[in-house]
């Protein structure tokens, strides 16, 4: 699977400074997991469903040198919550967003892509269960699905800190939004990025969030 934009942004912008446990849900190739293990000295697990991607998380995971920090599981992430005794700084999530859409011929893109098997009640009971009292959860969901991912967290007792509105360029409508969640009520913070110029090369702004990852 390619290297998505979202997971890009949402690990680069995530702020894990002083995080010592973090769990990645659906990591896909490992992304996520390895863009935190780079910025910080956490220990970290990954999760995720799909068989082939698995495999391929764990190589990608056994070739860097945080391996010994990142704990690649084949589980779904109910099971994995129902079961644990561990609780986490920090949950990171590149959740699925498609809900009743047509569905691509490949099942590792309608895995990492529908949400038929982790839809946001399932996320957020998960997320309740095995977050420590002051961590927090990071998501990046389709902005106009704003409010229905706000009022389903708040459901299980997760309010927003801060919100990260991304746009393709500064003519266009966003179109995704990261959000940082927590137990406690605050203040919402909220930045803006342009991923592209007119030009339609990226913007200096993405370029500094992101350099650390970039060749």
């Amino acid at each position: 699977m390619k290297v998505g934009v979202d997971s890009v942004v949402l690990g680069a912008w995530t702020n894990a400074e002083k995080v010592k446990s973090i769990l990645d849900i659906g990591t896909g190739t490992g992304l996520l997991s390895l863009m935190l293990a780079q910025k910080t000295k956490a220990e970290i697990i990954a999760i995720e469903i799909d068989a082939e991607s698995y495999h391929q998380a764990v190589e990608n995971v056994a070739s860097s040198k945080w391996k010994t920090r990142i704990d690649v599981i084949h589980s779904t992430f109910q099971e994995f919550a129902r079961d644990t005794k561990s609780r986490f700084d920090l949950i990171i999530c590149n959740p699925p967003y498609f809900v009743n859409s047509l569905k691509s011929p490949e099942q590792n893109r309608n895995t990492a892509r529908h949400d038929n098997h982790l839809n946001l009640d399932e996320l957020f009971f998960g997320s309740k269960r095995v977050l420590s009292e002051t961590g927090s959860l990071n998501l990046i969901y389709p902005y106009g699905q704003k409010a229905n991912l706000i009022n389903i967290a708040e459901k299980y007792g997760f309010y927003p800190v801060k919100f990260l509105v991304i746009r393709g360029n500064k003519n266009k409508e966003p179109n995704r939004i990261i959000i940082e969640f927590s137990f406690d009520e605050a203040k919402v913070n909220t930045e803006e990025l342009c991923i592209r110029d007119l030009e339609n090369n990226y913007t200096k702004e993405y370029k500094e969030l992101t350099k650390d990852y970039y060749l």
